[in-house]
């Protein structure tokens, strides 16, 4: 079976092709990128508002103010609810200081991970944070995002894609079908067919009759 492409169908498979190379890169590799720099950058974000709560913290690890370590811990669970599932401080010796029972045994689920944060003064080690994230609410935010990216960058390449294609049809295949009409009239022996006009590239020089674009 002999499969020909017509002048169109080579020049728009190029353009295709590259659109959907566009589209797989897109999806397998830009997009799970994002996800994770925003997940990244989530964990950062967590890890920055233990670093701003440390030393008050500290003061209460060191004062043994228990109670007020207590309620300073249970009132930030209460308000990143969000994004805090868990929470366990463990004095140096590993003895847990809160909360006081400790919590059920749970794998971390799909959108959860754990931060293991080291409270220290100067180089006397004072015990240790596990904070267990949530990201699921950002990660839907970041995906929103990526999606609303995506869905701007496709359509900017589809309208590229589209006045490529307007494009190529004025400058190359309208001139080609009407050198293709003319050479078949002249094939059946109308030598007053008009050739297309003249320019200055490939195609204009083959239309050039040398007398008003009449070949004689």
């Amino acid at each position: 079976m002999n499969f020909s492409l017509g002048i169109r169908g080579k020049l728009t498979l190029p353009l295709l092709l590259a659109f959907l190379f566009f589209v797989v890169i897109l999806h397998l590799s830009w997009i799970p990128r994002q996800l994770e720099i925003g997940r990244a950058a989530f964990i950062e974000n967590q890890r920055e508002l233990l670093s701003a709560l440390e030393p008050d913290l500290r003061r209460q690890l060191i004062s043994r103010d228990l109670a007020t370590l207590h309620a300073s811990l249970t009132d930030q669970m209460t308000r990143r609810s969000a994004d805090w599932k868990q929470l366990e401080l463990f004095n140096a010796e590993g003895r847990r200081l809160y909360p006081l029972a400790a919590p059920p045994e749970a794998s971390a689920g799909a959108f959860e991970t754990d931060i293991d944060y080291r409270l220290s003064d100067a180089d006397i080690d004072l015990g240790r944070i596990v904070l267990r994230l949530d990201w699921e609410r950002h990660y839907r935010k970041t995906l929103a995002d990526v999606r609303e990216l995506e869905l701007f960058l496709l359509v900017a390449f589809g309208l590229v894609f589209l006045i490529s294609l307007f494009w190529q049809n004025a400058l190359v295949r309208n001139p080609l079908w009407h050198l293709e009409r003319a050479a078949q009239r002249l094939a059946d022996g109308d030598f007053d067919a008009q050739l297309p006009p003249v320019r200055g590239d490939e195609i204009g020089r083959l239309t050039d009759g040398g007398d008003g674009n009449k070949v004689i």
